[in-house]
């Protein structure tokens, strides 16, 4: 992260991302070898997750990307050599976030600027400004949402690999509507 600043401070061009995962899992949990924490770049000490998270906060690191990664049952299990490197984390990507960096300075506007606008502007996307009458590509969240567990059954994907299973949180995605139809209510997938 001191390099990265470094480069900022100059004016050199350079951007940073980092994983939700990357800003709660340490490698305390790699003990065991359970394949579900196998990934790339490999889990780091609780120190190396506290620099991430000020980097995050004070806008060193650019954007936060899933890095979603799912895998079968079969690619995921045996052997941690054998196994492959990746979990899933797209759909609680925005409660992992806010719940590794609710004792930091981490506002909503951060979190669109870190999970949409820089995504969208370094990757030369066009703003998503919305005016009336325009099919909506949002996302609606409740930053105040009771206190819920995430469980198997609450997860949309195909996959399992998910190391975030038996975690409380306390945000949510209330709706994801995109071309303007709602694909998702609150852990609901719709037919869209």
């Amino acid at each position: 992260m001191d390099v990265i600043r470094w480069a900022k401070k100059r004016g050199i061009q350079v951007t940073a991302e980092v994983t939700p995962h990357h800003l709660i899992l340490t490698d305390d949990l790699l003990v065991g070898y359970d394949p579900v924490y196998k990934v790339n770049p490999p889990l780091r000490t609780s120190e190396d997750v506290q620099v991430l998270r000020e980097a995050l906060a004070d806008g060193t690191i650019d954007i936060v990307a899933t890095d979603h990664a799912p895998h079968s049952a079969e690619t995921k299990s045996g052997l941690w050599s054998d196994s492959a490197n990746g979990l899933i984390g797209l759909e609680v990507a925005l409660p992992v976030v806010m719940k590794a960096m609710q004792d930091r300075d981490y506002s909503w506007r951060s979190v669109a600027k870190t999970m949409s606008q820089n995504p969208a502007r370094i990757g030369s996307h066009q703003a998503n400004n919305l005016d009336i009458g325009d099919s909506a590509n949002i996302t609606l969240i409740d930053p105040k949402a009771a206190t819920w567990t995430y469980t198997p059954e609450l997860t949309q994907s195909k996959s399992r690999n998910s190391p975030y299973y038996g975690m409380d949180f306390n945000t949510s995605v209330a709706y994801t509507i995109f071309r303007g139809k709602i694909t998702q209510i609150a852990g609901e997938v719709q037919n869209a």
